[in-house]
């Protein structure tokens, strides 16, 4: 369709054909997309399917012409879906419009309508818009039974993360000890590799005349000079 550009998302292998999109022997690709207006410039997600198994599912077909599946007055971009076996349907995160910086979740039956479910953000980086955002669950500490949700969220040239839960019906929600860490600098205690702190550089090499004995200390902090 010559009236959109086609941006970032994923692809999902729909096992149980519950898209309807399935016209052979094996289960069909599916790909949600960023679809982008190039009138409006507003962009949304859309759907195209593939059954090429044969040519390594090598040519996808836009579902009702390409045109969004979803859509608001601010746009969203970048769906990532998965399959959430424990509720039988498939979740979506995708971000919202630059101004909101938020994560949006909703959940479907069939790829192709989708309920919301919650708003995550704006938390941690809000200089810079988010975009390609990706929930995964992993175990803590390599514990198969001790596991944490994990959302994803590129800002800019950054990538950022949170620990939360996730429970498929109301969303995504971010642990308190993430969410005061972020706002406050409190609640989680970080690894020290090494500081200045000290009345010596061990563990350090220095380099030219322009260091001292050891490190600045006291009121001798923020006082520097410049020579040729």
């Amino acid at each position: 369709n010559t009236a959109f550009d086609y941006y970032s998302g994923s692809v999902v292998v729909d096992a149980n054909n519950t898209a309807g999109f399935k016209t052979g022997t094996y289960a069909p690709m599916v790909a949600l997309f960023t679809n982008h207006n190039k009138v409006t410039s507003l962009d949304a997600p859309a759907i195209s399917s593939s059954n090429d198994y044969l040519t390594d599912y090598t040519n996808f077909y836009l579902y009702n012409s390409g045109s969004p599946i979803m859509a608001t007055a601010n746009g969203f971009r970048d769906p990532s879906v998965f399959w959430d076996a424990a509720n039988n349907q498939w979740v979506m995160a995708i971000a919202a419009n630059a101004t909101n910086k938020t994560v949006q979740f909703y959940s479907s039956t069939n790829l192709k309508t989708w309920k919301a479910l919650n708003s995550f953000g704006p938390l941690g980086s809000k200089e810079n818009w988010w975009e390609c955002p990706d929930l995964i669950q992993l175990p803590v500490d390599g514990d198969p039974s001790n596991k944490k949700w994990v959302l994803f969220c590129s800002s800019s040239t950054k990538v950022q993360y949170f620990l939360g839960t996730f429970d498929g019906l109301s969303g995504f929600a971010v642990d308190p000890t993430c969410d005061s860490y972020l706002r406050n600098g409190t609640g989680i205690q970080g690894v020290l590799f090494a500081n200045f702190e000290t009345t010596g550089y061990t563990g350090w090499t220095t380099t030219g005349t322009a260091f001292g004995s050891g490190p600045a200390s006291g009121n001798q902090i923020g006082r520097a000079s410049c020579r040729e």
